[in-house]
């Protein structure tokens, strides 16, 4: 029988809390107030929060009303779903931006007559809104959020701050870097620079030939025959993904091919699959659990 007042182990790591009813009670209680969705009013003003990743789309509604004499955001719906193997190929910036058209055809009977503010972490989606080439799918979405805009005022999208820190050390990290600071003087300039491609280790070297090496905002992305992620180099942002994937409550210890995946979605570094690996053999805990069921690693 699962004892529901045990805390689970990481959380009992900082800051401790005291394993009681009371405590139970409490976080029932924080949970409840987390969940609770807010009374629509079609004459206030929305905001929707979206985000995408290579698995699924979602979207959040709010409003800021009054509450108790004070102004309050609060959430008045959530929705997701999955990605389609036909969008399987697309960039992150096209997925968010389906995102955006998927989440106004789901939710303009909420919409319709309001105001609408367009809260999203990616800068692309602007641009994109606004490409005055598109490809077929862009084409189809413009003209959908056109065709939406007289019913559904669209205020404006703003980009949050969310992980613009993480994205600014990448930036820096290129620059201690020997391979990732050669990539991007040769994709920022379009350069063909012989030397300069020699000069480059074998992997990278080889996946730049290959043409698997994008530059995007000063950021490097690696594409795969299924992904197109975010290229590391440093050991102090590649060491928060190993824990993020494999440690944390939202991971659960996967199994190495899991861990390795999962982090074949977000991200990619030369020797990413030797490090997941050593990284499970290294998990004190997957190795008790290990030889607890007989297993060798």
């Amino acid at each position: 029988m699962l004892n529901v007042e045990r805390p689970y182990p990481p959380l009992l790591k900082i800051p401790a809390y005291p394993a009681s009813p009371g405590a139970r009670e409490e976080l029932e209680i924080h949970i409840n107030e987390l969940m609770k969705l807010g009374v629509l009013r079609n004459k206030l003003p929305f905001k929707l929060y979206i985000d995408a990743c290579g698995e699924g789309i979602g979207a959040a509604l709010h409003q800021v009303q009054i509450v108790n004499d004070k102004p309050y955001e609060g959430p008045i719906c959530f929705l997701s779903r999955q990605i389609k193997p036909t969008e399987a190929g697309y960039g992150a910036s096209q997925i968010e931006f389906l995102c955006l058209v998927w989440a106004l055809d789901k939710l303009h009977h909420y919409l319709n007559g309001s105001v609408l503010g367009v809260i999203t972490d990616l800068n692309a989606v602007k641009s994109l809104l606004n490409m005055k080439t598109p490809n077929r799918h862009i084409l189809r979405w413009q003209i959908a959020i056109k065709e939406a805009e007289p019913q559904i005022p669209i205020e404006g999208i703003n980009i949050t701050d969310v992980g613009t820190e993480f994205f600014e050390e990448v930036r820096e990290s290129y620059k201690q870097d020997k391979n990732c600071h050669i990539l991007t003087d040769l994709l920022e300039k379009y350069c063909k620079d012989a030397s300069l491609v020699n000069s480059l280790d074998d992997i990278q070297k080889t996946s730049y030939d290959n043409g698997r090496v994008h530059l995007f905002d000063g950021l490097l992305y690696h594409m795969s025959k299924h992904t197109f992620v975010i290229a590391l180099c440093s050991k102090m942002l590649i060491n928060p993904i190993l824990l993020e994937f494999h440690d944390t409550i939202y991971s659960g210890y996967l199994s190495e091919d899991r861990t390795m995946e999962k982090i074949n979605t977000c991200a990619w570094w030369p020797s990413w699959t030797k490090d997941v690996i050593e990284y499970c053999h290294s998990c004190d805990r997957c190795q008790k659990a290990n030889k607890a069921i007989g297993k060798r690693f």
